[in-house]
C-alpha cells in the first residue's frame, strides 16, 4: 500500500511585491497630515458671539474628573473653556472665572462643534456686553 502526500505549494505567479508596503507607507502619512491640518484649520476657525446669556457653567472639579474640559452654557450654544497652546492662550482658569451665571456677555471662540468626537467651540475671550 502507498501513502501519498501533497503539499499545497502557493501558486506561481501569485507574488504581492511592494504594492502593499507602498499603499500602507503613503496612506500613513497622509493620515497625519490630514490630522495636523484639521488641528490648523480648528485653532484658525475665530467667532465672536454677541449677547450670549450664560445659563450655567460645570464646576471645574467635576469636569476633572471627567477628564474633560468644564462646559459653559449659554443661549448661544454650549462652549467650553480651556487652554489653547497652538495659540499661546494659556488664561484659562482667568477665563472661566469672569462668566457669571445670568450674565450677558460676549464670547470670542475658536474652533467648531463636532459631535462625533465631542469638539465644542472654545471661549479665549469674555467681554460683559452692554
Amino acid at each position: 500500500m502507498t501513502i501519498r502526500t501533497t503539499r499545497r505549494f502557493p501558486k506561481a505567479g501569485r507574488k504581492r511585491g511592494l504594492a502593499p508596503a507602498i499603499a500602507i507607507m503613503s496612506t500613513v502619512p497622509l493620515g497625519i497630515a490630514g490630522a495636523i491640518g484639521v488641528g490648523i484649520a480648528r485653532v484658525n476657525t475665530v467667532e465672536t458671539h454677541t449677547s450670549c446669556t450664560v445659563s450655567e457653567k460645570e464646576d471645574r472639579a467635576l469636569a476633572s474628573l471627567d477628564k474633560r474640559e468644564p462646559r459653559v452654557y449659554t443661549d448661544c450654544g454650549v462652549f467650553v473653556v480651556a487652554d489653547e497652546p497652538f495659540r499661546f492662550h494659556f488664561g484659562a482658569a482667568d477665563v472661566y472665572n469672569e462668566l457669571q451665571a445670568g450674565e450677558t456677555v460676549d464670547l470670542t471662540t475658536v474652533g467648531w462643534r463636532f459631535g462625533l468626537f465631542s469638539w465644542f467651540p472654545n471661549v479665549v475671550d469674555v467681554e460683559v456686553a452692554s
